[in-house]
């Protein structure tokens, strides 16, 4: 196993060539790889492309890291154990592939419009995301599964994109968020919002068991199949007041003092499986809307 840094001596910007790296060998197996800088004062291109027969690497993007990697229709696709990013390049596309990635971190990307793209469709144990300056995305088109993500702390800025996978779905089974915004549209196990951390809920997706601890909740599901199982708002929001589903089916709710419940939403399509206990709090209905309370 080697730590090699990017010098782009080769001058092809291809990520597989040795005379790119430090030691002048191409990455192999085990390998901690390591994009640092820039060295020649410009931002360069890193050529992508499947280069999974290099084997399982670490990737590193490091915070002085202005360059473009890979394109959308081209991503670096990598064989990846861990990778680190908090590069500052406008474009960054990843694709992983081969055995479960252990652990994705993002500690800050550039100010780009999608500055951090992932797909692929190997499993994820772990995505920690504690900053970013705009949309970072996980594709789902080929099926993704995420174990765990963890948003900590992160700025309004920061969002966590689950939704653009088309037929796709990016599942997990425990979502924390607290800071940054976690859209999602598919299946996640157990999630829990708090600080200033918010959730977008599109789409139909189904929730186990949500709990609120303070932040925002925004569901915005459509059709009729969405649910959650366990509703637990214990202070913040869950607002459903952009809800259009005909039927949504929210289980075994509880709002808390200091939480607040909004479906006012026109619709009525939210099936309150159980009623809703009201330990304190506001809870609110459209006028005439009949829910059992208690």
């Amino acid at each position: 196993m080697a730590t090699k840094y990017w010098t782009g001596g080769a001058g092809d910007s291809n990520f597989a060539t040795g005379g790119n790296w430090s030691d002048g060998t191409s990455p192999t197996t085990g390998d901690v790889c390591v994009l640092a800088s820039d060295p020649d004062g410009n931002p360069d291109f890193i050529n992508a492309g499947d280069q999974t027969s290099l084997g399982a690497l670490k990737l590193i993007v490091g915070p002085n890291w202005s360059g473009t990697i890979g394109i959308q229709s081209t991503p670096l696709t990598l064989n990846l154990t861990e990778l680190e990013y908090s590069g500052q390049g406008s474009i960054a596309h990843f694709e992983t592939s081969g055995g479960t990635t252990s652990k994705v971190t993002v500690t800050d990307t550039g100010s780009g419009n999608l500055p951090f793209r992932l797909r692929g469709s190997n499993t994820i144990s772990e995505f920690v995301m504690t900053d970013a300056k705009s949309t970072v995305l996980i594709d789902g088109a080929g099926g993704r599964n995420v174990s765990t993500i963890n948003m900590i702390g992160a700025r309004r800025t920061a969002v966590l994109d689950l939704t653009q996978g088309g037929s796709g779905e990016v599942a997990c089974t425990t979502a924390k968020v607290n800071g940054g915004v976690l859209k999602m549209n598919h299946t996640c196990t157990n999630v829990e919002v708090s600080g200033a951390g918010q959730l977008e809920v599109t789409g139909t997706a189904t929730i186990g068991q949500l709990d609120i601890y303070n932040g925002v909740v925004d569901w915005k599901t459509e059709g009729t199949t969405s649910s959650i199982n366990s509703l637990n708002v214990y202070s913040g929001q869950f607002m459903a007041d952009q809800c259009t589903a005909t039927v949504s089916t929210i289980a075994a709710t509880q709002l808390y003092e200091t939480a607040t419940i909004n479906e006012q939403n026109g619709v009525e399509g939210i099936v309150w499986s159980g009623g809703i206990t009201v330990n304190g709090g506001t809870l609110q209905l459209d006028p005439g809307r009949i829910v059992t309370v208690s």
